[in-house]
């Protein structure tokens, strides 16, 4: 296991500045160990809020593909919001619980679950 390094103290006209595990720039979450955790989790979140709002509306009636549209405006941006930052890094569980398997895209495990919700009950 590595030892922490002191970190010099930063400075910018005489305000230190503070060091921080996370920061949140442009809407992505920066971890320090430049993990995608807090990103993965928080798009997870945010994307399953959404979707239960898809069920929602499925239960009031609403067209299959109006669910579709409503998806692919709601539900997916949150999904793919800057991809190209931090897709490389993902760890396989990580690409596994967005539901990369097969190169499918990040926003195939919220897919499936408005497929789910597509079919007649």
């Amino acid at each position: 296991m590595r030892q922490k390094t002191a970190l010099p103290t930063l400075s910018i006209n005489q305000n230190i500045l503070e060091v921080c595990d996370t920061v949140k720039v442009l809407g992505v979450t920066i971890q320090a160990d430049l993990k995608w955790n807090s990103q993965v989790d928080y798009m997870l979140t945010s994307a399953n809020r959404k979707l239960f709002v898809l069920c929602r509306l499925k239960k009031f009636g609403v067209k299959d593909p109006e669910l579709v549209s409503i998806y692919t405006g709601y539900v997916r941006p949150v999904l793919e919001y800057a991809v190209p930052v931090w897709h490389s890094s993902l760890t396989a569980s990580q690409s596994n619980s967005l539901g990369e398997q097969n190169h499918s895209g990040p926003a195939k495990a919220v897919q499936v679950q408005l497929q789910k919700l597509a079919t007649p009950t």
